[in-house]
């Protein structure tokens, strides 16, 4: 069998790296797969992925011997999809536009890490096609600011079956996003959330790329009042395959962080981010400011600069300097009684 590597390393060439960002390609790591091929693979015959990419998905659904499953995958990347590992019994993979060109039937069980794609490297005739597919499943329009994977997840919940169930792992924005209200507004009336995965910084399925992942576990079924929301703080471990096949049930392990979380908070902090209990405090920081982020481009490497690199050729006069966490709160220091107040020292 062909072996897919458990972590996938960013090339150094500029080129490279670009070519790897225009194709949205990051291999998912097998503790991860077989996590999310044991929620999909069980009382089905076939797993759909509309995004191959090295097989991990395959190759998990192997491992776990669901040799009784077989498996459907498309991709838009030939090259992938001559990888040995394909060529096995009971798997079916075809060069295929999944946003373009879906298949027209509906699958019990689909699974996918989608091309991570930002909306700045869409061209516009792609921008239009999106926007009429998100308007005539979800009935209404997602910002433009949404990434390639953001439509790829709203096609695919379109076919999931009746009580089927779709695991995908997607970048952090897909909570945060300016699209985020609407789009999970849709999917939580529609939609019953299992489980969130989420993970520590230590435990990132994608090291050195600039994202953090989230599991989403959704069954095409009467929404729930709650869910299973998990921060993995591991990497490697079998818990959260463990977690998952034992249906929600087992609930103590030494790298997992379990809560069941009321579906309401959940969407309204975002499901990248833990409960929200504020303390018992009244007011909120959000009562009373706004705070927005600027133009995130993904080039740190051009935006951020060490002060070796400034020094032998270029005045700190043209660059502005970043305070650490700690004396950030010594010049805003936020305190409440009663009220709240804000006391800029």
């Amino acid at each position: 069998m062909t072996k897919v590597k458990s972590h996938q390393k960013l090339p150094n060439d500029w080129n490279e790296r670009e070519i790897l960002r225009d194709k949205g390609q990051f291999w998912t790591p097998k503790w991860v797969a077989e996590a999310m091929v044991a929620y999909v693979a069980e009382d089905t015959d076939l797993v759909f992925d509309p995004a191959t990419g090295r097989g991990a998905f395959f190759e998990a659904l192997l491992k776990l011997n669901k040799r009784n499953v077989s498996y459907f995958g498309t991709d838009i990347d030939p090259e992938v999809l001559t990888d040995e590992i394909y060529n096995q019994d009971k798997c079916f993979v075809e060069e295929r536009d999944f946003i373009k060109n879906p298949p027209q039937r509906k699958f019990k069980a689909i699974i996918a890490n989608p091309p991570y794609i930002r909306h700045h490297r869409i061209d516009e005739e792609t921008k239009i096609h999106l926007k009429q597919l998100s308007r005539s499943i979800t009935g209404h329009s997602i910002d433009g600011r949404a990434g390639y994977h953001i439509y790829f997840f709203i096609q695919a919940l379109s076919l999931v079956e009746k009580d089927g169930k779709l695991a995908f792992i997607m970048p952090a924005d897909t909570c945060e996003g300016k699209f985020a209200k609407n789009l999970w507004k849709w999917i939580s009336e529609k939609f019953c959330i299992e489980g969130v995965i989420t993970f520590d910084e230590k435990a990132t399925p994608f090291p050195n790329v600039d994202t953090n992942a989230i599991v989403f576990l959704i069954k095409n079924a009467k929404p729930q009042l709650t869910l299973q929301w998990v921060k993995a703080n591991e990497a490697y471990s079998t818990d959260l395959n463990d977690f998952i096949s034992s249906n929600f049930k087992r609930r103590k392990f030494e790298t997992l962080e379990i809560i069941t979380r009321q579906l309401k908070e959940g969407v309204d902090t975002g499901f990248s981010r833990p409960e929200q209990n504020h303390n018992g405090f009244k007011f909120h920081l959000n009562d009373f400011a706004k705070v927005m982020r600027g133009i995130a481009t993904g080039s740190n490497e051009f935006f951020f600069l060490t002060a070796q690199q400034v020094k032998p050729k270029l005045s700190d006069s043209y660059f502005c300097t970043l305070c650490t966490v700690k004396d950030f709160y010594k010049k805003f220091i936020f305190s409440g009684t009663d009220g709240f107040s804000v006391v800029f020292g």
